[in-house]
């Protein structure tokens, strides 16, 4: 597995969202339909994960309803033998 951390707003995601912009700005780039990771489906703290195979994701830490982190995964599966 491949991990990148973005702690700060120096760097910014292929669609313009970095550290410290609001829910609302992630959600106009990359839809409502993120996987919820959190207590009781609060929108206050809680991290936002989008995925559009099983291998990539990226994962937004919601902190006081602004973005406070940005994960990108990768996952390193070993390829299956074909027939």
């Amino acid at each position: 597995m491949k991990k990148i951390h973005i702690p700060n707003n120096q760097v910014c995601t292929n669609r313009g969202i970095k550290v410290g912009d609001p829910l609302q700005k992630v959600t106009e780039a990359y839809g409502p339909n993120y996987i919820y990771s959190g207590k009781g489906r609060q929108l206050k703290d809680f991290e936002a994960i989008y995925s559009a195979d099983k291998k990539r994701s990226i994962i937004l830490q919601i902190r006081d309803s602004k973005v406070n982190q940005i994960v990108l995964v990768e996952e390193m599966w070993p390829e299956k033998n074909k027939p």
